[in-house]
């Protein structure tokens, strides 16, 4: 247990310097006595743990440091027997990097918000714990040699999880029965190899138990290959010498029949109850020697909208979108390879509702003399969470470049801001204010409303963007060439500047909806051009190429300078990314926004010159809402 006196040693790796400091500062005001050491990168990290590792408790990790990122330093740092616990300290609240932290041995992951003095602290008291739980356990472990031979001897599992489901301990039977390494088990969670829900069971009926109670129960281990096998587990809770809960030990045997099979699937399982609770799900169909269909449930008939006769004697193949094909084939023949079930693989499938994603799970299936026969497959249509998940991941990175827009691109305006107010301080606290022949406070004044403009100009374009994705709560009919003429005019000094001439079609149509929006297209495109055309002879058009009933309608904004860098081109409509220096760099991603707002989409290409090229359709009007 961690005493309030105790010192603890940390290794601050970060690229700020004032990164070991700022943590010295928030601990010691949790009441923590530390002693901080800084290393810049992971070079300099690795050379002092590999000097000293004792000389540190613990080791705090910036995630991106100047020469990797600190999930390789903590893989390395993980591996090594006798290093300190490290904690993940990132600007980033991202849920998949937090868990892949944890999976590769990271003690504790803390954001850089508003809660970091409060929860770095209860990290690190957290990951000392438990490292001086691991030494305990490990040095239990050296006295009691003999005893793990015996263990390791048992016919029975055996296993000891902590209380939040991390395995400590364990038996060659777990490795047996799973198919996972060492190493593997030494990075999984008990919900990992028991399911989510079971994990949670076998920790509520151990912790309520009396001390000293027993608790059986049966629960299923999934195995590497996909099965699940069914265990009746005798458990108990472990205390420490002070009598507090620490862990669970479990022993346990393999119940039922499922045992017997030692890999694939037999041809024989699947007339048992238990063969069908396997492959449950909403489309099942099973598949010969040459992948010709020979038994479809009315789910998967319904999906593929054709019956059983049309099937039948079909490849599965057939069905399957030509950019999935080769990856499903692999997937599949590995399966073969190895007699393991395949669980969570997506294609895409043609159906009767055009291309929806199929999350399948498929195992190959074996005759009585082990040769191969065929496939079963169980399939659930995903493709409402697919949509979804490519959204989420769209908005995730949106969200990064906010992330780094507020990190990076403000901290130059507010860093400058805060030197000139400081000078400031310094001048009225000498009492120079009267006395300042140099121009020093006029200087400071200037720099404070410059750079205090700069942001609140950084500030006002990341709302733009934000709220350029709304769908506008009153449309009107829009004329484009009204439009574009105020567009003209805001840009009247820049046009005549560089002697820049802008061509209209004679007819640029009407749109319904949202003036504002359809402005900020025009405006951003337009004002795109004029800035970034390089020609000595300077030409922008703004052409409307009509409208129809596929693609709404169709305009074209190009010019004839030298174009858009190719290594540009799929970066050019992502949220701050600046091609030329200058400018918040949303304008373009301002642009995709609004347009999808109104089932369009915009491209770019070179031409002679870079052009624009989007379609929008008409925003019906909403009707009064006293309307029926």
């Amino acid at each position: 247990m961690l005493s309030p006196d105790d010192t603890i040693k940390i290794l601050v790796v970060d690229d700020d310097p004032s990164a070991a400091a700022l943590y010295k500062r928030l601990l010691e005001e949790q009441e923590l006595t530390v002693e901080v050491e800084t290393a810049a990168d992971g070079a300099t990290a690795r050379k002092r743990l590999s000097q000293s590792p004792s000389d540190f408790d613990i080791v705090t990790l910036d995630y991106k440091l100047p020469d990797e990122t600190g999930l390789v330093l903590l893989e390395d740092i993980a591996e090594g027997e006798d290093n300190p616990p490290v904690i993940i300290v990132t600007a980033y609240g991202d849920v998949h990097l937090a868990a892949r932290s944890f999976q590769m041995g990271a003690s504790g992951y803390v954001i850089k918000d508003f809660t970091l003095p409060k929860t770095l602290a209860d990290v690190i008291r957290d990951a000392l714990t438990k490292a001086a739980l691991k030494r305990a356990s490990d040095v239990l472990d050296r006295e009691n040699a003999f005893t793990g031979v015996a263990v390791n001897a048992l016919d029975e599992l055996f296993f000891v999880i902590d209380l939040e489901g991390r395995f400590m301990s364990w038996n060659t039977k777990l490795k047996d029965i799973t198919g996972f390494t060492e190493r593997e088990l030494h990075r999984m969670a008990a919900a990992e190899v028991f399911s989510r829900d079971e994990t949670r069971r076998l920790l509520q009926q151990v912790t309520s138990a009396r001390k000293g109670e027993k608790t059986v129960l049966r629960l299923y281990i999934t195995a590497s290959d996909g099965r699940r096998i069914p265990f009746e587990l005798t458990a108990v809770m472990i205390h420490d010498g002070e009598g507090l809960p620490v862990g669970i030990c479990a022993i346990g045997q393999e119940v039922g029949w499922s045992r017997r099979i030692p890999r694939g699937i037999q041809d024989d399982e699947l007339e048992r109850p238990s063969g069908v609770v396997e492959l449950t799900g909403d489309i099942i169909a099973r598949v010969d020697y040459d992948g010709r269909f020979t038994f479809l449930s009315d789910a998967a008939c319904a999906f593929w909208g054709k019956s059983r006769d049309a099937l039948a004697g079909r490849e599965l193949s057939e069905f399957v979108h030509t950019e999935d094909l080769d990856r499903s084939i692999d997937t599949w023949s590995y399966a073969l390879r190895t007699g393991r079930m395949i669980r969570g693989f997506v294609n895409r499938q043609s159906t009767p509702r055009g291309w929806r994603s199929v999350e399948w799970n498929a195992v190959p299936v074996f005759d009585q003399n082990e040769v191969y026969t065929g496939f079963q497959f169980t399939g659930r249509d995903v493709t409402d969470k697919v949509i979804t998940e490519e959204f989420l991941l769209q908005v995730n990175r949106e969200l990064d470049a906010y992330a780094h827009t507020v990190s990076h691109d403000l901290k130059g305006p507010l860093s400058a801001i805060m030197l000139a107010a400081d000078t400031l301080r310094v001048l009225i606290e000498n009492q120079e204010v009267d006395q300042n022949p140099d121009g020093t406070l006029h200087e400071m004044a200037r720099i404070i409303s410059h750079y205090t403009a700069e942001a609140g100009s950084l500030v006002e374009d990341m709302l733009l963007l934000a709220e350029s994705g709304q769908v506008p709560l009153e449309v009107e009919e829009v004329d484009v060439a009204e439009v574009v003429d105020v567009v003209r005019r805001q840009l009247a000094k820049e046009i005549e500047g560089r002697g820049v001439v802008v061509r209209l079609s004679d007819d640029l149509g009407m749109i319904r909806g949202s003036r504002v929006q359809v402005t900020q297209i025009f405006s951003n495109l337009i004002s795109n051009a004029v800035v970034h055309n390089d020609s000595e002879e300077p030409l922008v058009e703004v052409t409307y190429l009509g409208e129809g009933s596929d693609v709404g309608h169709r305009y074209v904004i190009r010019d004839n300078g030298s174009g858009i860098p190719p290594e540009n081109m799929n970066k050019i409509f992502k949220p701050f990314f600046r091609g030329n220096p200058g400018g918040a760099g949303i304008g373009l991603a301002t642009v995709e926004k609004i347009v999808k707002v109104y089932d369009g989409f915009v491209r770019a290409y070179n031409d002679c010159g870079a052009c624009f090229e989007f379609c929008i359709r008409d925003i019906e009007r909403k009707p009064p809402e006293n309307q029926s």
